[in-house]
């Protein structure tokens, strides 16, 4: 715990200007997402849709290929549990460690929600959606049982919105609309704040830090200060998406991986 949170003081509190940051790792080509896990490994969706689990290396470990379910979204947030979603089919897989199903597919379509915008994993490795047509964040177990609902968001902030990404991140649960901002609800799915100042197309949470995609940059928001600081890597153009290790950010692009560490913990790293 010392050693992680140690990491997270470099990289999120002081490595935020140009040249701070170096190149560990370059994976060569092309895919469409990214996720990453709490073990360390990195899970890519590569252009015919299959799923690939790899170490920090770049070794492919595992892969998750069924021409019946293409995979449009991934969250492998529980390297344990990783959910993919099948968009066209409206479809969800759990998949275990070495990327095989864990059952029959779900089909969202059974639980009466036609539009399912954003969706995710839960702490206790059930899952999340939010309900376009109801405004509702709703969160159901591997049974199709429905276990909490937010309520109309309508009534709660008297917005409608359009999220097009949910995680679940100590202990918080966060909707992200490009637009509109990001909405804050508890693990019980209570509304609890709107961020409006962070439009972004994907967030990751640290502590009071908030790390967010908008267009092609990434940024630090200071959920304390209010204070949002752009985020810049040598060498680097058009990120497409991101994800977060315990010390590392990683970056894809249009044409590979790119794995990046603070100097200044490598530095700290060679004192000890």
């Amino acid at each position: 715990m010392h050693c992680f949170l140690l990491g997270l003081i470099f990289l999120f509190s002081i490595g935020v200007t140009q040249g701070q940051f170096v190149l560990k790792k370059q994976i060569e080509g092309r895919f469409l997402q990214l996720s990453s896990d709490n073990l360390g490994h990195i899970y890519l969706v590569d252009t015919k849709r299959n799923l690939l689990k790899l170490n920090l290396s770049g070794d492919t470990l595992f892969t998750y290929e069924d021409k019946a379910f293409p995979v449009y979204f991934c969250d492998a947030s529980n390297g344990l549990k990783v959910l993919v979603f099948n968009e066209k089919q409206n479809n969800v897989q759990f998949l275990d460690k070495t990327l095989t199903p864990l059952g029959a597919h779900l089909r969202i379509d059974e639980l009466f929600i036609p539009l399912a915008s954003a969706l995710g994993i839960s702490r206790d490795n059930l899952f999340w959606i939010f309900d376009e047509n109801k405004q509702e964040l709703r969160k159901f177990d591997a049974h199709s049982i429905q276990l909490v609902n937010s309520g109309s968001l309508i009534a709660l902030t008297g917005q409608n919105i359009q999220p097009h990404y949910l995680r679940e991140q100590q202990a918080k649960v966060y909707l992200v609309d490009s637009l509109k901002g990001v909405f804050q609800f508890d693990h019980l799915g209570m509304y609890l704040f709107h961020y409006k100042g962070v439009k972004a197309q994907k967030i990751a949470v640290r502590g009071d830090k908030m790390v967010f995609l908008k267009g092609q940059e990434l940024y630090i928001y200071d959920t304390f200060l209010m204070e949002t600081q752009k985020l810049s890597f040598d060498g680097v153009k058009g990120i497409k998406d991101f994800a977060l290790d315990k010390n590392e950010i990683i970056l894809l692009t249009e044409q590979n991986i790119m794995i990046f560490r603070s100097q200044l913990q490598d530095l700290n790293k060679d004192k000890k």
